[in-house]
């Protein structure tokens, strides 16, 4: 009986480092496609509506509004969406 309790623990050890290792692998991917762009857009925590668009480079607030103004922004620019971290928040 001993033996099944240290294989149910030596399991449940491995399934923990295991979840502990797929965290990190996605937090690094994320870090990698962060560094891959030039601009960040993120969303203000308590305004839902209201968006920040980040230059990474320096850290300017390039703009700041609904989104439609932050698309309005893009397109006189002429900004890639693929160039922008969170730009998934552009499809809504």
């Amino acid at each position: 009986m001993q033996i099944k309790g240290t294989v149910a623990e030596a399991f449940q050890k491995v399934l923990a480092l295991s979840e502990q290792k797929v965290a990190l692998l996605k937090e690094c991917i994320e870090s990698i496609k962060y560094e891959q762009c030039e601009y960040h857009l993120e969303r203000e925590k308590h305004y839902p509506n209201l968006y920040y668009l980040v230059r990474i480079k320096n850290g300017e607030l390039l703009t700041a509004g609904r989104i439609g103004r932050i698309r309005s922004y893009l397109r006189l620019r002429k900004i890639d969406t693929k160039k922008i971290y969170g730009n998934t928040l552009l499809e809504s």
